[in-house]
């Protein structure tokens, strides 16, 4: 299942660089200001609280509840941080990363709308979650395999990937797609393969005919051959038991994988 580089694939991985890019260049530096805020609290609430100067600025003294909402903010924006910076990294693969970054964003995003207590943060925890479905949507659409298939060629991430995070029963769909994406994949350059194998066998059968043969040999006995049943490639490879490392170099996995 060895894939080739093509126009199209370049500018969809700067596609989803770019979707990440947004998301970065949204929340980060957002993140860093109110980062930046919060460790000032202590100083800020004493001189407005204490100075004498300018009565005024204590009508607009950060209240504790403001307070409150601000270090919520930063747990909100640190989200994304991690995910955003590693997704755009250039000294290794990043398509395989694009859709279990989705699916992980969009995972923890629910899990702290369930434990907010701010309106605000679960107001934009829920924009936050359809901006993602979307891009995950369009990243798994049927016009854009490219990061389901790299993500299931992944042996650190595979198939299991999307039943983890995809519990709910209306994803099905999603999950049944990111199969079928997968499978087309596979049987367009297995259909490669095949056509290759057919010119070597015939190459060989060429050059067997200049061959003198022992006219009652015994060789065809000795033929290995298949079972007439076999499993579908693509299917065996669903069922691969996965790779508990992270730092697995999925290049290198490949190039010694004997499948």
């Amino acid at each position: 299942m060895k894939a080739i580089l093509s126009e199209e694939l370049e500018s969809y991985r700067v596609q989803e660089g770019l979707a990440y890019a947004r998301i970065n260049a949204i929340y980060s530096k957002k993140e860093e200001v109110v980062s930046a805020l919060t460790k000032l609290q202590a100083p800020i609430t004493a001189l407005c609280a204490l100075q004498t100067l300018d009565i005024s600025m204590r009508d607009i003294q950060i209240t504790s509840k403001e307070w409150e909402l601000l270090h919520a903010l930063i747990d909100f924006f640190e989200i994304f941080k991690r995910i955003s910076e590693k997704v755009q990294a250039d000294g290794y693969p990043t398509l395989n990363y694009c859709v279990p970054y989705y699916l992980r964003l969009m995972d923890k995003i629910k899990k702290m709308k369930k434990t907010m207590k701010h309106i605000s943060i679960d107001e934009a925890c829920t924009a936050a979650f359809n901006k993602l479905d979307d891009y995950f949507s369009l990243a798994t659409s049927q016009r854009s395999s490219h990061s389901t298939v790299a993500t299931i060629c992944d042996p650190r991430f595979n198939f299991s990937i999307f039943n983890f995070y995809l519990l709910e029963s209306f994803y099905n769909i999603s999950k049944e797609r990111a199969r079928a994406q997968f499978a087309a994949c596979y049987n367009k350059y297995k259909a490669q393969d095949n056509d290759i194998r057919a010119e070597e066998i015939d190459a060989m059968h060429n050059e067997d005919e200049n061959i003198p043969r022992e006219v009652d040999s015994e060789d065809e006995m000795f033929k290995h051959r298949k079972p007439i049943l076999q499993e579908v490639e693509w299917r065996r490879w669903l069922n691969e038991l996965g790779v508990d490392k992270p730092n697995t170099n999925v290049l290198k996995y490949w190039q010694a994988k004997q499948y």
